[in-house]
């Protein structure tokens, strides 16, 4: 087994899909990505354990933060190898059945609601509090989980400050 699913097991082919539909409208505008916009792909192929592309980026990045050009052409090879790649092993998003979870209304308790918040205010991701969140709503701790793996902590953070009767899944 590669790197990756070692680390994630059976969940790392799908997250890496996700994430590779969800990213690749991005990357026809890569030329104007700053230090920030390479930093959260340095991050999310990091943990996806993606290590050219992971490297790649954070050569962009570092470019990026000393005012000179990104090795664009590197970080692109990365990214095009990285996806075609993925493209050999997984089958498309709209081929994946959807998660087999439907739940109404997110209810969390509040400390754990604060608890998390604090957590992506501090950039971090609170497994054992998302273990919680798991057990109370599989569809929204899938959210939130996608939410920190691309390091989008503002996006967590939103679904965190809805109303828990705001919170409908989003399968049918």
């Amino acid at each position: 087994p590669t790197l990756g699913e070692r680390l994630w097991g059976d969940q790392w082919l799908p997250r890496l899909r996700r994430w590779l539909d969800e990213e690749a409208p991005r990357w026809r505008e890569a030329a104007q990505w700053g230090r920030a916009d390479w930093h959260r792909v340095a991050g999310v192929a990091a943990n996806l354990a993606l290590p050219a592309l992971a490297a790649a980026a954070r050569a962009c990045e570092r470019a990026c933060s000393e005012g000179k050009a990104p090795p664009l052409a590197a970080a692109q090879r990365a990214w095009e190898a990285c996806a075609g790649w993925i493209e050999k092993h997984t089958p498309s998003q709209g081929e994946v059945a959807p998660p087999t979870t439907s739940t109404g209304f997110v209810s969390l308790p509040a400390a754990l609601r604060e608890r998390l918040r604090g957590a992506c205010e501090r950039g971090e991701i609170d497994d054992a509090a998302l273990a919680q969140v798991e057990r109370i709503d599989v569809a929204f701790a899938q959210r939130l989980r996608a939410c920190f793996d691309a390091f989008d902590f503002d996006g967590a953070l939103r679904s965190l400050a809805q109303p828990a009767n705001e919170l409908m899944t989003q399968e049918s």
